[in-house]
């Protein structure tokens, strides 16, 4: 999450909302997922899906725009890997100015590089090639939002036309504008994540030509956060932050600061101060001690006058399942079961498991994601990783603390399949397993768990 740290970073210093404690760790972060990023810089100077999988040009132009966002927010950023990923999008660069001839990769690009200083000739061919294919952006939102974003942002007269075919594919509900996710984008977003994405692109064009529809679709984006404040995927939480942060299209609709109240059956129990020009950015409020006893309640947002713009409230609640209680039924088609062939053993011994994926619906999935529990005491097998990499549909596997994580890259209507794994216990004790879970990455309301389980060490 290297690259929506840097955002939020960069925006409370801009803002001087910034205190020294969240600096510190948001520098750290941003540090720490910096030199992540490097990782996926393979040896032809372009990025990777995967470290050590092949080069891309949509992902280099992807790495380009994160490390300059980076880089403004921390700096420190290796000149020698910006000028490799410029290298190999000049290589990659058709005569026609399109990379891999297809406008949509092309348009991405355009839209990664337009305010990268040392691309300015690939920038210049790519617009030429996508003004000839603008037939093709015809009831292609995202499509359409990338090479229009492009376009206002690098000052091209042509922005004017593509945002005047851009607005009428969207769908106005009262104050919140969204553009539907009918195709999959390039960072493979499918349905609702892939409107965030699409909605998001449309807004940033729209404040760069500083059209009022910006606003209208920056309602939208605030409604669509999901409960921990992000937006489904990193791509999604990126364009988002990109285009709330974007300057309001109209200008700030307050004249003064207005107190919020925030009432629980009719009692005062917190407000926000909402500022001229920061309308739009998000304020949290722990309400839990407030919500502690059981019942029916109501919850007001009030403010005298009448001079409040919309105002989009996200109610989240968390608790706790007891040990033993069968996990709630998730929305979506995937199952998911795990065993072990036993769960008493001795220091030095290894137990094996089996977690069975299944996909019952009947269209394939996107990405899918497989987190299975490595109990306190015990470690994977030193041939964990090598085994489950070697299975269909498996993009990569992480080893971290207390976790395998296993990528698939989709699962097809109505397959399954079977990840084996094995864990070595490390001491004596009695401990507990974390459920396992698994999700589509671009869908999380589609998902599925386990249930707990004991191990004894003897």
């Amino acid at each position: 999450m290297a690259w929506p740290n840097a955002l939020a970073l960069a925006h409370l210093e801009a803002s001087g909302q910034l205190t020294p404690e969240f600096k510190k760790v948001a520098i750290e972060r941003t540090r720490m997922g910096y030199q992540r990023v490097l990782s996926f810089q393979s040896r032809d100077g372009g990025f990777a899906l995967f470290c050590g999988g092949p080069s891309e040009p949509y992902l280099t132009a992807f790495g380009l725009a994160m490390l300059a966002d980076i880089d403004r927010a921390i700096g420190g950023v290796d000149s020698g890997v910006l000028s490799r990923a410029r290298e190999y999008l000049r290589r990659t660069q058709r005569a026609d100015g399109s990379w891999q001839g297809d406008p949509t990769i092309t348009a991405y690009v355009a839209w990664g590089i337009v305010g990268d200083e040392g691309s300015k000739g690939p920038l210049r061919a790519a617009l030429g090639y996508l003004a000839r294919e603008v037939s093709f952006f015809a009831n292609r939102p995202y499509a359409l939002g990338l090479y229009a974003g492009a376009l206002a942002a690098s000052g091209d007269p042509g922005a004017a036309s593509s945002i005047d075919r851009l607005v009428p594919l969207s769908r106005l509900e009262g104050e919140s504008r969204a553009w539907r996710g009918e195709e999959i984008t390039l960072t493979h977003a499918y349905s609702d994540a892939a409107t965030v994405e699409a909605t998001a692109l449309a807004a940033l064009a729209l404040s760069g030509a500083r059209r009022a529809e910006a606003s209208e679709a920056r309602v939208w984006l605030l409604s669509a956060r999901g409960p921990g404040g992000l937006w489904y995927s990193t791509q999604g939480t990126v364009l988002a932050l990109k285009a709330l942060l974007a300057e309001p299209a109209g200008g700030s609709r307050l004249e003064a600061p207005r107190e919020v109240e925030f009432l629980l059956d009719g009692k005062r129990i917190g407000g926000a101060t909402l500022e001229p020009g920061k309308e739009e950015v998000l304020r949290f409020a722990d309400l839990s001690a407030a919500f502690a006893d059981p019942g029916r309640r109501t919850l007001e947002i009030a403010s005298e006058g009448h001079d409040l713009p919309p105002v989009t409230v996200q109610l989240v609640t968390r608790y706790n399942v007891p040990w033993g209680k069968e996990p709630e039924a998730a929305a979506g088609a995937l199952d998911l079961e795990v065993r072990y062939d036993r769960t008493e053993l001795a220091p030095g011994e290894t137990v094996r498991a089996w977690a069975t994926v299944r996909h019952g619906g009947d269209q394939p999935t996107g990405m899918v994601l497989a987190r299975l529990p490595v109990p306190p005491g015990f470690a994977p097998s030193p041939d964990t990783a090598r085994t489950l990499d070697a299975l269909p549909h498996v993009e990569r596997v992480d080893l971290e603390p207390g976790w395998v994580t296993v990528y698939l890259d989709h699962l097809d209507a109505g397959e399954k399949i079977d990840l084996a794994f094995a864990l070595v216990a490390r001491r004596r004790g009695q401990v507990a397993v974390k459920a396992a879970e698994v999700w589509e990455y671009y869908a999380p309301a589609s998902r599925a768990e386990t249930q707990a389980t004991a191990f004894v060490v003897r």
